[in-house]
């Protein structure tokens, strides 16, 4: 915005919009607001609070400690997962092996009786 003077104005005529249109809806003096911004300096999104929406820090917390909780429980689920899975193949592997031995006693026996090996 440093480079582009134009852009820095077009940026602010478009917050200043929207401000004072918050401003119509929401008479409460005692606001704040948290824009984003997008590559072109339009609105991508945008957040108002005031003394009436507010949210108290015991909630936050609390809210903060449920995430917290929900994200150690989908690690131990993921962590669970992968442990089944490398357990089936693993399962899958002897098995292979398993088939694999029998099939070669097998025909080392066949081979035998025909006289082939000895």
């Amino acid at each position: 915005m440093k480079n582009d003077p134009e852009l820095a104005k077009s940026v602010m005529a478009k917050v200043e919009g929207f401000i004072a249109e918050q401003d119509i809806m929401n008479p409460n003096p005692r606001k704040g607001y948290l824009i984003a911004l997008d590559e072109n300096g339009d609105i991508a999104h945008a957040c108002v609070t005031s003394e009436k929406m507010s949210v108290s820090s015991a909630e936050f917390i609390e809210a903060r400690k449920a995430r917290e909780e929900k994200h150690v429980e989908y690690e131990r689920l993921a962590e669970e997962s992968a442990l089944k899975r490398k357990l089936m193949e693993q399962e899958a592997d002897e098995r292979y092996y398993k088939d694999s031995i029998t099939k070669k006693a097998v025909s080392v026996a066949a081979y035998e009786a025909a006289g082939i090996l000895k």
